[in-house]
């Protein structure tokens, strides 16, 4: 057998035979170097390879995207070019960008008008509110609406255009975030106010009002003639329908419009209806002074009911409709035979607005 020794002996000649092994030269690491820095290129390459093949799979999914919205046929209109140019940009599923397109031909029609381009945006932002819950960016629309009038008009755009219509939209960017997101706490507000008094309380509000309306426009008591249950349905629907403007803005935009008609068939006046909102807002400003959140939604709903009935009122009070509320048909046969024979159809009430003025007194048979 071994002595302890000699295994201690065979240890050292081993370590001593692992020192003596020869040592790599230069050239050696250098190939090394050179094997490994080709095993990391091909990595590298793979990780190129993979990330271009993924470029061109997104690349393809736009495509895809971009061809199911043109389908067979190039964007002719400027609601289809935007459509186009939103969805190409990323940003085509907003829907407050339709509700923008819905209004976009009245703006630009009015942008000499300030007073009936701020109605448009105070409606827009309504709808604009109740289709968004969260924040807006309304420079998305500006981009998608530049890039399409500038696929429409290539030869004659210019720099003025560019001028004039991002002046456009700076204004009704402006008007739009005056209000944008306050009626999400308007309509909460108004609808606390409301249930504040008792039914005999807005018996003898709605009182006051007329009081304060009379005296104001002394005018108004040829107009309203009716019962007293009448009246306070009156004022009862012209107090329900702030709050109505601020839960469906669509909806009752349709139905104001459609009293403004029915008001030009009663022969009322324009300028009573500014005095008649007013009172409103004084009385209720005098009953519930704490209010101030509910008071101020009050008064910005209630005048722009009041705006979009002038304006209503103003625009359907054609020759037309005078002789419709005369209940003339001789004069509505002057009043046609002055349009041109290709617009005649145009200016006689279409079937919409017949249904509008479905509690007119008129009888005129055609």
């Amino acid at each position: 057998e071994d002595s302890p020794e000699d295994e201690d002996s065979d240890e050292v000649a081993v370590e001593e035979n692992q020192n003596e092994a020869p040592k790599k030269s230069r050239w050696a690491k250098m190939k090394d170097w050179g094997k490994q820095k080709s095993m990391d290129l091909k990595g590298y390459r793979s990780s190129q390879e993979q990330a271009s093949a993924s470029m061109e799979e997104s690349t393809q999914d736009k495509e895809e995207t971009v061809q199911n919205l043109l389908g067979s046929k190039v964007p002719a209109t400027y609601i289809e070019m935007f459509e186009f140019n939103a969805t190409v940009m990323g940003f085509g599923k907003h829907r407050w960008l339709r509700e923008v397109n819905r209004s976009f031909s009245d703006i630009v029609k009015n942008a000499n008008n300030n007073a009936r381009l701020q109605e448009e945006c105070e409606v827009l932002a309504l709808r604009i509110c109740k289709t968004v819950d969260g924040d807006v960016n309304l420079s998305m629309y500006r981009s998608a609406m530049l890039a399409a009038l500038r696929s429409m008009l290539p030869k004659t755009w210019d720099p003025n255009h560019e001028t004039a219509w991002n002046w456009l939209w700076e204004s009704v960017e402006k008007n739009l975030r005056e209000i944008l997101y306050k009626p999400r706490s308007w309509e909460p507000a108004l609808l606390r106010l409301m249930s504040l008094w008792s039914e005999e309380e807005k018996v003898a509000l709605r009182n006051e009002v007329y009081v304060r309306f009379f005296q104001v426009a002394p005018q108004g008591q040829d107009y309203f003639k009716q019962s007293d249950t009448r009246l306070h349905f009156i004022a009862t629907r012209a107090m329900d329908m702030t709050s109505e403007l601020l839960a469906d803005p669509w909806e009752m935009t349709e139905q104001i419009s459609a009293l403004g008609l029915r008001h030009v068939g009663y022969g009322i006046p324009t300028h009573l209806i500014d005095p008649f909102a007013n009172a409103f807002v004084e009385v209720l400003h005098e009953a519930a002074p704490e209010e101030e959140e509910a008071l101020e939604a009050f008064r910005w709903s209630v005048v722009l009911v009041a705006k979009i009935l002038v304006r209503v009122i103003e625009e359907g009070a054609t020759i037309v409709m005078k002789a419709i509320n005369a209940n003339s048909a001789l004069q509505l046969r002057k009043a046609v035979a002055l349009a041109p024979r290709g617009e005649r159809a145009q200016w006689l009430p279409t079937p919409y607005s017949a249904d509008r003025l479905e509690a007119s007194t008129c009888t005129v048979c055609l």
